[in-house]
């Protein structure tokens, strides 16, 4: 992930029950909602680069 100072905002549109889920398992791992999406979603982009 680009450790770039410089950010984007993203609004996403989602059911009820996944913004919850996502505060739990941020709670549950010390961070912030938004840094555990930003790791998740890095994390997957690493992983479907490496299939190509």
């Amino acid at each position: 992930m680009d450790k770039s100072t410089d950010t984007q905002r993203v609004s996403l549109k989602m059911p009820p029950e996944l913004p919850e889920r996502l505060d739990r398992a941020a709670s549950r791992r010390g961070v912030s909602l938004q840094s555990l999406i930003k790791v998740w979603i890095g994390d997957k982009l690493d992983q479907l680069a490496d299939l190509r």
